[in-house]
């Protein structure tokens, strides 16, 4: 077992908080145990474990663990300290399941279990093979949105685009999926999230025209269950022209309801987001080749968002 620190950082922590600051990770606080056997859907209700990336499937990143309050948290005190191995930017949060935490930083993507009975150890860490033709096309730093985790494995993508499954008590690769390719300007930086019997990832690259998606993986095999696009086809979006719904109008979208707000072949690197318009139905003029569609604040959705 790898060393963290001193003898005083075997004091019994169970999470409350962690907070990254440049290429430290301090913890402060304490909580408690679930077996890793339950689902996420009962494992949420529980405040004492942080069990997916926004905490619950509402997605608030909320806690409602009354411990640390206004009254008190001027007297916080750094517990332990680690160094995470990387001097790049840190925007992942930890997955913390009973006396586990798991994190995963940015590029090279190691991911570290630590028990917090001992947090002067690592359990194990994960060091991915590195790709050097990700960074190069890695827009806003290599950065990483943390891991996931659903019975017993914890879901990790590396910035090269492979989604790694690990034995959450081993660290071994279970599985391994290759869902983006650099080479075609494609990126992973976002958290997984699991539901159901499925991960569900996307792909970044709107910089270099990669025309983005969605894709669920089977949860224990890895086996790709679907991939739905941006925009295209509705085939290729997996909407129905008969059976989707057009928020703003209360009709059926239609066929090619995607492609028809772009000009020309337009569609084909228009966006690597899956994102969802505020105002359904509303579209702006058309951007330029290879820009980047946006949500705007005050008029709803930029060409091929609908």
């Amino acid at each position: 077992m790898a060393r963290l620190g001193g003898s005083s950082l075997s004091r019994s922590l169970r999470l409350a908080t962690l907070g990254v600051i440049g290429a430290g990770a301090f913890v402060l606080g304490a909580q408690a145990q679930t077996p890793a056997s339950t689902s996420l859907t009962s494992m949420q209700k529980n405040p004492d474990n942080w069990v997916m990336p926004t905490g619950t499937y509402n997605n608030w990143r909320y806690s409602p663990l009354k411990q640390i309050n206004t009254n008190n948290v001027k007297n916080m005190q750094v517990a332990w300290s680690m160094s995470t191995g990387t001097d790049r930017g840190l925007e992942g949060q930890p997955i913390v399941i009973g006396n586990m935490m798991y994190y995963e930083t940015s590029y090279p993507n190691y991911v570290y279990a630590i028990d917090l009975n001992h947090p002067d150890q690592i359990a194990w860490k994960f060091e991915p093979p590195h790709d050097s033709n990700a960074p190069p096309v890695a827009c806003c730093d290599v950065v990483n949105r943390g891991p996931a985790f659903s019975d017993g494995m914890v879901y990790a993508d590396a910035l090269d685009g492979v989604l790694y499954a690990l034995d959450a008590k081993t660290g071994k690769v279970v599985w391994q999926a290759k869902n983006a390719h650099p080479q075609d300007g494609q990126t992973m930086t976002g958290a997984p999230m699991v539901v159901g019997k499925n991960v569900i990832v996307g792909v970044a690259g709107g910089e270099y025209g990669v025309r983005g998606y969605l894709t669920a993986y089977d949860a224990k095999t890895g086996k790709q269950v679907w991939r739905a696009y941006s925009e295209g086809p509705n085939k290729d979006m997996l909407m129905s022209a008969t059976h989707t719904i057009n928020g703003a109008t209360g009709k059926p979208i239609g066929a090619h309801s995607s492609i028809k707000t772009w000009q020309g072949d337009q569609w084909k690197v228009g966006e690597p987001h899956v994102l969802r318009d505020r105002q359904p139905g509303h579209v702006e003029p058309e951007p330029t080749p290879r820009q980047e569609p946006l949500v705007d604040d005050h008029h709803g959705a930029q060409p091929g968002n609908r």
